[in-house]
Order: structure tokens, then C-alpha cells, then sequence
């Protein structure tokens, strides 16, 4: 569920989400001025990587050990992504080609 709540300068979203017994919310801000708080790119990959979070606890919540696993395997690329997405962000991509980093090389670059 995703609420707008809009003044002159800015935009709100209140987006919750609903994962086992617990709640998650939060506040994206998003403001409108002439350059954009985060990439174009960055916010596609964190929207991409929500849909594969979803698709992986549907599977991950099946009693079946297969799906299980496939669930664990959507959830590593839901993770990928998010690290890409604050790559991305940090202007790695510029320097470097980032969607060629292997798991490890994404971790220690994020370090950095």
C-alpha cells in the first residue's frame, strides 16, 4: 500500500509492507526540485529488487523444499540488486562496468 501526501515542495510516500509477523514501513521522500534526489537507474533497480523480494517470500512461504530453495535463489538476486542500486548511486558505475562484479567484489566495494 503506497500513500501520497503532497505539500508545495515535496512528495511523500508511505509505503508498508507485510513480512511474516512483522511490519515493515517506511518513508520515501522525494523531493521536486530540478535535479533528482536519487539516479533514474537507481530507483528501476530498488523497484525491480522489491518485486523480486515479493515473488521470493511467496515461494520462500510454501511447504515445498523447491520452491524453498528457488525462493532462497530470487532472494540472493533481490539482494544484487539492492547492492547495485547503492553502487549505482555512489557513482561506481561511472569509474567501472559494476553489473559484472561478482557477489564478493560487490560487497568489498561497497566497503569502500
Amino acid at each position: 500500500m503506497a500513500k501520497e501526501l503532497a505539500d508545495n515542495n515535496s512528495c511523500f510516500f508511505v509505503c508498508c509492507g507485510r513480512s511474516g509477523l512483522q511490519e515493515n514501513c517506511g518513508i520515501l521522500f522525494v523531493y521536486r526540485l530540478r535535479k533528482p534526489i536519487v539516479k533514474e537507474a537507481t530507483l528501476q533497480t530498488l523497484i525491480t529488487a522489491r518485486a523480486l523480494l515479493e515473488q521470493a517470500e511467496r515461494q520462500c512461504g510454501f511447504h515445498d523444499r523447491y520452491l524453498a530453495t528457488a525462493g532462497l535463489i530470487v532472494l540472493q538476486d533481490a539482494v544484487e540488486l539492492v547492492f547495485l542500486a547503492v553502487l549505482i548511486e555512489k557513482q561506481l558505475d561511472e569509474e567501472r562496468a559494476i553489473e559484472k562484479l561478482t557477489f564478493d567484489e560487490m560487497i568489498s566495494a561497497l566497503v569502500q
